[in-house]
């Protein structure tokens, strides 16, 4: 009845794939999936084709907020769809603002920028407030250490369901940077990772790629486009965590409770 390709998870189609009805690509890379698309390489359009639905994390693509191409595709918003009661914890957690992230990614290199270009602008936070953050990333260790970070890999804190879970639950609170694309692109892309951190009940402190349009940003979950705006976000967590925990934990259960996101997508896929 439905065939859901997720990110890409498979490149190739099979003739069975192709007898199913609805057939729905499911894009998590906004703004680089539109411009290798608008790089018109036959093969790669003609995937794309073959679908009878596209969704999109990038709540603006495909709007006057993002210059992004489109071309002739239509692109249906969707979050990630989060299981909430598999993220709710009354376990303890360190007091550490965490993120899992990779520094560059391989795909898509000549399309757009990656995580680093944003990042630098951020490394020496550390050493502007006394709040201590741990990344979990795939990336120069080294050099985020020497500014003040600390820092495990990526791979061992998520190479299992229950490793992510355990490490995002063991956070205080997310502290995530986007990467380059994203936010030069105003794509509105918001991560998926971010929505299990407020599933969690763990606020976060996020850069705007766009996404403040279409989630609520100020309590619980916040935007920031700066570093000044960044260490006010983390202040304003740790004044009243308690409410900005609360919160969390609400926008998460408004906004991408799996059993409401499922359903609108399936009934956007009968149309």
């Amino acid at each position: 009845d439905l065939f859901i390709n997720l990110s890409g998870g498979s490149w190739f189609w099979r003739e069975e794939y192709a007898r199913i009805p609805r057939r729905v690509f499911i894009d998590s890379d906004p703004a680089f999936t539109q411009l290798a698309i608008a790089k018109a390489e036959p093969w790669y359009v003609k995937f794309f084709q073959q679908f009878t639905h596209l969704f999109t994390f990038g709540s603006n693509i495909g709007t006057p907020a993002s210059a992004i191409p489109v071309g002739e595709f239509t692109w249906h918003k969707t979050w990630q769809p989060v299981v909430l009661e598999q993220w709710r914890t009354t376990r303890a957690f360190m007091n550490r603002f965490s993120t899992v992230m990779t520094w560059q990614i391989e795909s898509f290199a000549d399309v757009g920028g990656n995580k680093d270009e944003e990042f630098i602008k951020y490394i020496d936070l550390p050493s502007r407030t006394s709040q201590p953050f741990e990344l979990a990333i795939n990336g120069p260790q080294t050099l985020l250490r020497e500014h003040g970070w600390s820092t495990v890999d990526a791979m061992g804190v998520s190479r299992s369901l229950d490793d992510y879970r355990d490490f995002i639950q063991g956070s205080k609170a997310e502290f995530g940077v986007a990467k380059h694309t994203y936010v030069s692109t105003r794509s509105g892309w918001f991560s998926d990772r971010t929505a299990c951190y407020l599933a969690a009940g763990r606020p976060a402190v996020v850069q705007d790629t766009g996404w403040t349009s279409h989630l609520p940003a100020g309590e619980g979950l916040l935007a920031f486009s700066s570093p000044e705006e960044a260490l006010a976000g983390i202040d304003a967590v740790n004044v009243d965590y308690g409410a900005h925990a609360r919160r969390a934990g609400e926008i998460a259960a408004a906004h991408f409770d799996a059993a409401v996101l499922l359903r609108r997508l399936l009934e956007t896929c009968s149309r």
